[in-house]
């Protein structure tokens, strides 16, 4: 952020971290979208994974993407990045 003026994409990663431990969620969300995103879903499979091994269940959770769409879901994850990108220039930069 020195040399240009604009945050890198980890920028926030740390203020996001110590507002998710405090349980600010709206404030760790306001400072990195990205990695609060990140960290809930990844909470989020760790329960559902402990459950489904505690059941000693054989239903998984998996990713699927067809072929046709593969194309579009790397647009729409680079398009996230973008606007991920644009609001961190917006919120950490005023």
């Amino acid at each position: 952020m020195r040399l240009t003026g604009l945050p890198c994409l980890g920028c926030g990663g740390t203020r996001c971290a110590r507002n998710l431990v405090q349980l600010d969620f709206g404030q760790a969300f306001l400072y990195h979208p990205g990695f609060f995103m990140v960290v809930t879903l990844a909470a989020l499979w760790t329960t559902y994974a402990a459950v489904f091994w505690l059941r000693r269940d054989t239903l998984r959770l998996r990713l699927f993407i067809e072929p046709a769409y593969s194309r579009r879901a790397r647009i729409a994850f680079v398009c996230l990045l973008v606007a991920h990108w644009a609001w961190q220039c917006y919120y950490l930069t005023r």
